[in-house]
């Protein structure tokens, strides 16, 4: 069993258990906090991927210059100043960062005195977690760079069970509160191990000289942030500028159990990215490893699918679970497809921003271009009465477009011919989506899954993905029989 399959098993096991915890917390919760209040989770959780951009493109230039710096003369010392560097400043940027939050509600007003302490203390709960969150990324990061997988497996498994035993042992009492109490003691917890596990001395200490070289390495990585922001990150704003509380809450749920999903191909994506980013770096000739990218691409491509098509006939259980979230139904339907989408591109994108290609600028660029057509478009079909729906659908298009940017950008530098079938097989699968999503179509909420063609179409649907994706799936079902036996000997 090679290395990357034994990492692979590892993080895909943790996924799995984080898959399966975060798809019951991601009903009962709702269950217990009703569409209204579970917006104000979604509205403090928005806030806190804005705080990450704080960190101005220094996280991700740590994982790609303590690779660079291994190959100099004095690797130590490079390694050493690097580290001291990046801990400082986000240390620096992750208490500016929590000052700021903390002091957020005293601008807002609040009806009645009990929504006023509510939004204290969410916000407080939320600049802790942030703090911890920032401060500590550079002790997961050396655990991630020096590939030490069954750490970062295990650890991000026992996250997610112990957030979801806190809130499961604090929401049917403190409401709201058990949830940002749990996640604020996870996170705190988690951290605490990372410290203690990564053994690095580190010193508050900016020069700045080597300052300057991340902040020059990491400051289109800052750029890609911003335009994530609007690409990534407008749905959700677009819904607290335009509508309800109440309808943030309904697409937040939706958008979360379409996000759960994604887990187990990013199992996939985070144990080759190491190994992907010091091949591109050592190999100036991208032209060699083509296949690769390619096998990569359309492995986590079949991953995807073979998840998310069933789906298409199970989600109008909502309806029996959660009855006040049944408007969720559709939206989920399209932001199915948009989780199809957005998953592809991993590698395309790591080339445009690996060390030699250098084209982070077009990244950003492309989500830049992106967010803005998400937000023009997005907007257009909340005035037009869509709502949700509408956010939905014009998140999906623009994230399209996004993709087939990177897409269309990196392609010169790892292939040389069209190679159209290598794009036919992830263009089909997406008009199969979108069938499914108009075929699954349910306005009023009703339980259409017991139609017996509803079920007939998603089981040609997913042999169709089976021999479309044959060596994929082969692949696939090796890596879980390696899960399989590897957990049979422990």
């Amino acid at each position: 069993m090679t290395e990357k399959i034994k990492n692979i098993a590892l993080v895909f096991g943790s996924k799995v258990v984080i898959f399966l915890v975060s798809f019951v917390r991601g009903f009962i919760v709702p269950g217990v906090l009703g569409p209204s209040m579970y917006g104000i989770i979604e509205l403090l959780r928005l806030l806190q991927t804005m705080l990450g951009f704080s960190d101005l493109g220094f996280r991700e230039a740590y994982l790609r210059l303590v690779i660079a710096d291994n190959d100099k003369k004095n690797p130590d010392v490079a390694i050493k100043d690097l580290q001291n560097t990046v801990f400082s400043f986000l240390l620096i940027s992750s208490l500016l960062g929590t000052i700021i939050t903390i002091l957020i509600p005293i601008f807002i007003n609040q009806d009645t005195p009990e929504m006023a302490r509510l939004m204290w203390f969410c916000y407080t709960a939320t600049a802790i977690t942030h703090f911890f969150t920032l401060s500590g990324t550079i002790f997961y990061q050396t655990q991630y760079v020096n590939k030490n997988f069954s750490l970062i497996s295990k650890l991000t498994a026992f996250q997610s069970i112990l957030s979801f035993v806190l809130i499961i042992s604090t929401v049917f009492f403190w409401n709201i509160y058990g949830v940002f109490l749990a996640e604020t003691v996870s996170v705190i917890v988690i951290q605490s191990i990372y410290f203690y596990k990564t053994k690095i001395q580190l010193q508050f200490s900016i020069k700045y000289k080597e300052f300057t070289r991340i902040f020059k390495f990491a400051y289109p990585f800052f750029l890609s942030n911003l335009g994530f922001y609007f690409a990534r990150l407008s749905d959700r704003t677009i819904i607290t500028m335009f509508l309800s509380i109440k309808d943030l809450g309904i697409y937040g749920f939706a958008l979360n159990l379409s996000t759960q999903l994604r887990l187990v191909s990013v199992a996939f994506n985070e144990v080759i990215t190491p190994y992907f980013l010091e091949k591109i770096a050592s190999e100036k000739n991208l032209f060699r490893i083509k296949e690769n990218i390619k096998e990569y691409t359309h492995f986590v491509v079949a991953l995807t699918l073979l998840i998310i098509v069933p789906l298409f006939f199970l989600i109008d259980f909502i309806v029996l679970i959660l009855p006040k979230f049944s408007d969720a139904i559709n939206v989920l339907k399209i932001l199915l497809i948009n989780t199809y989408i957005i998953t592809i591109p991993l590698y395309q994108i790591l080339i445009l921003g690996s060390a030699n290609i250098k084209k982070q600028k077009i990244v950003s660029l492309n989500l830049i271009i992106g967010g803005l057509i998400n937000w023009g478009l997005s907007i257009a079909l909340v005035k037009s009465g869509y709502g949700i729906f509408g956010v939905a659908i014009g998140t999906t298009i623009s994230n399209f477009i996004i993709v087939t940017l990177h897409f269309g950008f990196s392609h010169k530098y790892y292939l040389k011919r069209k190679e159209l079938w290598y794009y036919i097989k992830m263009i089909v699968p997406l008009i199969l989506l979108i069938i499914l999503a108009f075929l699954f179509a349910n306005k009023q909420g009703s339980l259409g899954f017991f139609r017996i063609r509803y079920f007939i179409a998603i089981v040609f649907s997913e042999l169709f993905i089976l021999i479309l994706f044959r060596k994929e799936t082969i692949t696939i079902f090796k890596v879980l029989t390696t899960i399989i036996l590897r957990k049979k000997n422990n």
